[in-house]
């Protein structure tokens, strides 16, 4: 029998190939999932998933929808999402982008370089949530990002590359930091200072994923020269039926510069 990640790329693979496959794609089909399976290990852990940092400060915010039909459209689940935020959750991603890339010469990775065409990241939307926390230390912002992707962004055959769900959320990371920075007061840099992944569910191509991002504490750091904080956060990219496929935990330093 073939372990669990082998029989879940199965599966799935199964349901994106019509009913009437031939005996032969049933066999290329099996071979993919082993060899995901075999060389994939490291990627995928097993084992129950961590419990989810408490909320009891955080009344205020709005749970995501989740319809929990695998294969979901972009345009479904965005529609979704959208009867249940209010309307001035939504952020203008693309008024964003265009103000975050401005007139570099360069490309930026994720929203120029990698969002170039159908097969990369196709579409993005993005929800944005405040609530006053009851202690000081704890944060006020959360990011919810609906992203469609194709498949020029894969390792194994039909999964995506783990690479780029890690710079995936270490960008989102980022903004909802900056966010946070934002609602404070603070002007600064957000840097990455660590990331920490745990691979849960396969990442498959061409389909879409509902990204949660939210800062848990920000904390004064010590030490000579201009201000700066330790942010803390977490992060979970879901996929329409409601597994969760990875989990991150991230610090950042917002640096000011003066």
């Amino acid at each position: 029998m073939l372990p669990a990640i082998a029989r879940t790329s199965y599966a799935t693979a199964r349901r994106m190939h019509s009913s009437t496959a031939t005996l032969t794609r049933r066999s290329s089909l099996v071979a993919t999932a082993a060899a995901a399976a075999s060389a994939g290990a490291l990627m995928y852990a097993n084992g129950s998933a961590e419990a989810a940092p408490a909320e009891a400060a955080r009344e205020d915010y709005i749970a995501p929808e989740f319809a929990k039909v695998a294969g979901l459209s972009f345009d479904a689940w965005r529609s979704s999402l959208r009867e249940s935020m209010p309307i001035t959750c939504e952020r203008d991603i693309e008024g964003d982008l265009r103000k975050f890339v401005g007139d570099r010469l360069d490309k930026q990775l994720m929203w120029q370089t990698l969002k170039d065409g159908e097969r990369g990241i196709r579409r993005i939307a993005m929800w944005q949530q405040e609530a006053e926390p009851k202690e000081e230390n704890l944060g006020k912002v959360r990011l919810l990002a609906l992203v469609e992707l194709g498949d020029a962004l894969n390792g194994h055959v039909g999964v995506v590359h783990g690479g780029f769900s890690a710079a995936l959320l270490d960008d989102l990371l980022g903004q909802t930091t900056m966010q946070e920075a934002r609602a404070r007061g603070i002007s600064g840099a957000p840097l990455t200072a660590s990331l920490d992944l745990k691979y849960k569910h396969p990442v498959m191509a061409n389909a879409t994923y509902l990204v949660r991002t939210q800062v848990e504490t920000l904390e004064p750091r010590e030490g000579r020269g201009p201000p700066s904080w330790n942010v803390r956060l977490t992060a979970t990219i879901y996929d329409a039926a409601g597994h969760v496929c990875v989990e991150a935990k991230s610090r950042y330093v917002l640096k000011t510069f003066k």
